[in-house]
């Protein structure tokens, strides 16, 4: 099944905003929902080419970043998540 992953740090300020909205369009859509911090698990954000906070990746067999350092609203974020899934 398809993954919203959103990359966070602890004292981003747009970070909590990310969250909740990918959190909600995962749950939407039907999809699993992620939340990596990167300062603990950087290896993971640097595999996914992840450097930024925050980003929002979607994981489907390999993880495409859809947004790095912004906040898109709910209606972006789906529609950037249908036009991968189809």
């Amino acid at each position: 099944m398809a993954k919203l992953i959103v990359f966070h740090m602890e004292r981003c300020p747009n970070c909590p905003l990310a969250k909740k909205v990918a959190k909600e369009v995962a749950e939407e859509l039907g999809l699993d929902y992620e939340e990596v911090d990167i300062e603990e698990d950087m290896i993971r954000a640097l595999q996914c080419g992840v450097a930024s906070t925050p980003s929002i990746a979607l994981e489907n067999g390999r993880v495409e970043v859809l947004f790095r350092s912004e906040v898109p609203d709910a209606e972006t974020l789906k529609r950037a998540v249908k036009e991968i899934l189809g």
